[in-house]
Formats: structure tokens, sequence, C-alpha cells
């Protein structure tokens, strides 16, 4: 027997006001919640999961504009809560709902909390119709909290960050249609990380050639850092990436995630259909992981390694009077290395989806507008048990592989109805009616592998995705 619940709630509201024919202000705030609940049972077995999020914001934005000389000044603060745990209970044979007799094999919590404040100020200048140039300058707070308790029968498995980072940036852009088939965009920034005394320079580079009036090539080359980043866990993989952890800079177990990315790509592009196809690479610098036990029990250690990732993206869209029809497909190959974990051999991410379609068709009569759209994509990689190492403080399991299966292939098909209304001259209203996973697929998003001791034998139970429900919605807008 399988129940789902899903509650998710989000309040947005801006507002821009022209103080005079040089000045805007504009002013924002918003508010999101996430609830998910999932519960499985069978004969002997009970498994809950429940994740419950919260991110909220507000800020404002002040530009300037005379001259073709522009100023914009931005300040924002927003938070981040998240919150979930999982529980997977055995009963003995038959006894289903005795919580006398239940034992918990499988018990996990996190707790996350991100705060944020950044400010920035950016000056662009336009000297022609060739050169434009921008500068400025960006400040960011951030303190990132987070606690992980991957057994609670194991409270000496807990890890627990609290995090405070100060990051202070500059940075330039030119571009320039140095002839009449060229633009060329240069950037550079320079990033300062107080919390662990670090200096990073970090190039862009854009090319673009144009063909002729249809066909354009564009070659891009670009360094990244991040200082906050999601946790990768190989082993306890998950496709439900919102109960992953935000993780902060910081000691050597949390290092700066760096990447650098090369892309080339061309483009067809007329009045009524546009083709797109791009190849890239990217290399990922310093990813970090606390899922513990890969392939050792007694490995309780992080480990830091890196990523590659090499794929190309197919984009096809062709439009009518009144409807438009888009195709894209994603190929890819992502691997995971880390330097002492599975003798430095690379493995499939968890994130890892090598084909990916994605189908739309969207028309529009009498300002009804009717969405169809079909995702198909290849399952993500998971890892099997092959043996189990029982101790008094519970059952370890043994891998020999990592990540080398797949689930089932995914597809999903939705269905929406929309339409805008003016209801007074100066508001109006959205009114939009979905259907999802018409089909009714029985997607498995996740594998769990448990050990059962009244068989004394590794079993499995599989998490599906949402069964088909309907969503009505409505928004209003004020002029």
């Amino acid at each position: 027997m399988e129940d789902q619940e899903i509650f998710y709630n989000d309040f947005t509201l801006s507002s821009g006001l022209t103080l005079n024919k040089f000045s805007i202000f504009d002013l924002y705030t918003f508010y999101l919640e996430d609830q998910i609940d999932y519960e499985l049972y069978n004969a002997d077995i009970e498994f809950r999961d429940h994740l419950d999020s919260k991110n909220w914001g507000l800020g404002t934005k002040y530009s300037y504009s005379k001259n073709q000389r522009i100023w914009d000044f931005n300040l924002s603060h927003s938070a981040f809560e998240m919150m979930y745990s999982r529980f997977l209970e055995e009963y003995p044979i038959g006894e289903v709902g005795n919580e006398d007799e239940a034992e918990y094999k499988a018990m996990s919590y996190r707790a996350n909390k991100v705060r944020e404040t950044n400010a920035s100020l950016m000056r662009q200048l336009s000297y022609n119709s060739n050169y434009f140039f921008s500068w400025g300058v960006e400040y960011l707070y951030r303190k990132v909290d987070f606690k992980y308790q991957p057994d609670l029968n194991r409270p000496e498995y807990e890890i627990i960050q609290k995090a405070n980072e100060n990051n202070l940036s500059f940075f330039g852009i030119l571009k320039s249609n140095f002839s009449e088939r060229h633009l060329l965009e240069l950037g550079l920034r320079h990033n300062y990380f107080n919390s662990i005394k670090s200096h990073r320079l970090e190039p862009r580079l854009n090319l673009t050639q144009y063909l002729n009036s249809k066909w354009t090539l564009q070659t891009t080359f670009e360094s990244k850092s991040q200082s906050i980043f999601r946790s990768n866990e190989t082993i306890n993989n998950s496709t439900d990436k919102t109960n992953n952890l935000w993780i902060g800079l910081g000691n050597a177990h949390y290092p700066l995630l760096k990447s650098n990315q090369f892309s080339l790509g061309t483009i067809y592009e007329s009045k009524a259909v546009v083709i797109e196809l791009d190849g890239y690479r990217r290399w990922f610098y310093g990813v970090s992981t606390f899922g513990f036990g890969y392939l050792d029990p007694n490995d309780q250690d992080h480990h830091v390694g890196k990523s590659n990732i090499l794929g190309f993206d197919f984009f096809f869209q062709k439009k009518w009077n009144n409807a438009n029809f888009w195709l894209s497909y994603t190929h890819q190959q992502n691997k995971n290395k880390f330097w002492d974990v599975y003798n430095g051999q690379s493995f499939n991410s968890n994130f890892f989806v090598q084909h990916q379609l994605n189908l739309g068709y969207n028309i529009s009569l009498n300002d009804w507008h009717l969405h169809f759209n079909y995702n198909l994509r290849s399952g993500i990689p998971y890892s099997i048990p092959d043996d189990v190492t029982k101790s008094e403080t519970g059952n370890i399991f043994v891998y020999n592989n990592l990540n080398n299966h797949t689930l089932p292939t995914y597809q999903r098909l939705d269905l929406s109805l929309s339409k805008r209304f003016s209801i007074f001259k100066s508001v109006k209203m959205d009114f939009k009616m979905a259907l999802k996973n018409l089909t009714q697929n029985q997607n498995i998003l996740e594998r769990i592998h448990y050990y059962d001791a009244n068989s004394e034998s590794i079993k499995k139970i599989d998490r599906y995705a949402m069964i088909r429900f309907a969503n009505v919605g409505v928004r209003f807008y004020f002029n």
C-alpha cells in the first residue's frame, strides 16, 4: 500500500516605482513552502519519508539611466530552511502496525539553514553601437548550518557544520562588434573568499560568428567558483534533490568548488524554425561528499574528488500562427572520481542521466492556451549491496561496485489549460488548470535496500513518483 501527500505554496510580490525620467525603484518579496510525505507498507515493512522546506526573501533595486550611462544598485536578503527525515521499520511477519514489536532498521535526519545578504553596485557604459562596457562590485555575507544524522542508532556518525562567509567580488565585461560578422564578449571576475583567505580570478570568453543571415557559430569558455553547493552522496542516492544539504565553504572537508567549461555550438534561425546544437565539456574540482561506507564498512571519512561531464544538447522549434512545437534532447556522460575511494577509479555520478527527451506542443485559441509536455529519460544510477556486515549496533552493507546499475526509464505526460482575464483596467488574473502525469506511469524515483532479518537476506523497496493529480491555480497582476 502506498500513500503520498504533496503540499506546495508560493507567494510573490513585486512593485516598480518611476521616481523621474532617469530613476526607477523596484521592490520585491517572495515566500515558498514545499512539503512531501511518502509512506509505503508491505507485509513486514513500513517506510516513511517526510520533507519540509521553506524559502523566503526580499530585495530592492535602484536604477539610474542617462545618456547611455546606467547605474544599478541591488540589496537583498534571503533565507532557506529544510528538515528531512526517513524511517524504515521492520516488523515480525504478520505484525504490521505493532509499535511494541517494531525494530527500526534505518533512521536518518537532516536539517539545513542558509541565510544570505547581498549588495552589489554595477556601472554600464555604451560608447557607441559597437562597444559596451560594464563593471561592478559585489559583497556577500552567508551563514550555513546543517545537521546530518545518517543513522539515529549511531550518534557517533552525526555531522554538524556552522559556517560563516564574507565574500567580495569585482567584475568587468567588455562586448564588442569588431566586425559585421563577429561579436566578442570578454569577462573577468575577481573573488576573495574571506573564510579561507583565498583569491581567485575567473575569466570568461564568448565569441559569436554570424556565418550568414540564418546560421550562427558560438564558442564559449568560462571559469567559475562556488562557495556553497549541494551535498553529493553516492550510495544514499535520491532523485529528490530537495533533500540534499546545502554545504558552506569550510575546512579541507568542504573546499571551494571550482569548475571550467568549454562549449561549441551552432544555431539556425528563421521566421518559423529554430535549430540549435551545442557540445560541451565541464570539469569540477573540489567535489565533497560525506556518504559513508562506500566499499569499506569501516570507512567513515570525508572524501574530496572531481567530476567530469561530457555531452551535447539538441533543440528544435517550429512555429505556426497560433501553435508552437518544440523538441529537446540531451546526451551526457557524468563521472565522479574520489582519490581514496574505489581505488581511484571513476564511476557514474548520482545525477547522471544518459538520455533525456522533452517534447512540447502549445496552441492558442481565443486567448485560451493549451499546453502538452512529454518527458522521457534514462533511469538514474544506483548501487546494489553485495553483502552485509553484522554488528551489535546494526547492519552495514558492503559494496563491491558503485552506481553500476540504473533504474527503469522514466516517462511522464502533462497537460495544462490557461487564460488571462481582465477584471478591471488595472487588474488582471491568470487562471491555470493542469493534469500531471496524465498517463499515470509508475516511475521509480529511488531504489532502497534493507536487510530482512526474517529471511536473512537483502531486499529492496521502490519509491515511486507522484500519481496522476489535478492542479488549479490563479495569479493576480496589478498595474
